[in-house]
């Protein structure tokens, strides 16, 4: 039985969160709370085993101090700046320059994103200007049958899964 405080959030999510796969004013119910390693849990303390990683988003687990307090220094030194432009700062070299040392020879540069959907519309874009710079105009993009791509318009066309519940009322 949902106490108060969780009937309320449950309330102000329909009224003023829109999710990405469900219907507007809609929700499970469940308001996560805490984590820690592979366990989330809810308002009301019952655990849950996070067997999708959030959308492999922490693939690495919840609570890991190592990365909290990474986090937090990079942080407290720089919070954010673009790298439009070849505007650029120390994170984003040093990542960029170990990830060119673990990944096969040839895999040398890299584009960071702020999540799946914007990753999967840059791999679409990065793939038809290298076919038009090739001299070909190709243009179209093959997916897996019940794969998930993101919920971008461009990812949402690639994204099988739901059968075509995520398209349903987008695309022409």
């Amino acid at each position: 039985m949902p106490d108060k405080k969780t009937e309320e959030l449950i309330r102000w999510d329909r009224e003023h969160v829109i999710h990405p796969a469900s219907m507007v004013g809609q929700n499970l119910g469940i308001v996560f709370e805490e984590a820690n390693g592979v366990i989330l849990r809810d308002t009301h303390g019952k655990e849950y085993l996070d067997g999708a990683s959030q959308l492999s988003c922490v693939n690495l687990g919840y609570g890991d101090k190592r990365i909290i307090d990474a986090t937090m220094e990079q942080m407290n030194k720089l919070q954010y700046t673009t790298i439009f432009y070849g505007f650029t700062h120390p994170a984003v070299i040093e990542c960029s320059r170990k990830l060119a040392e673990i990944t096969p020879e040839g895999l040398d540069h890299f584009l960071f994103t702020c999540g799946g959907s914007e990753s999967t519309e840059s791999a679409f874009k990065i793939s038809r200007w290298y076919w038009r710079n090739m001299g070909r105009d190709k243009y179209k993009i093959i997916s897996l049958y019940n794969s998930y791509h993101g919920v971008s318009l461009g990812s949402i066309s690639a994204t099988g899964a739901g059968k075509g519940s995520f398209v349903k009322g987008i695309l022409p």
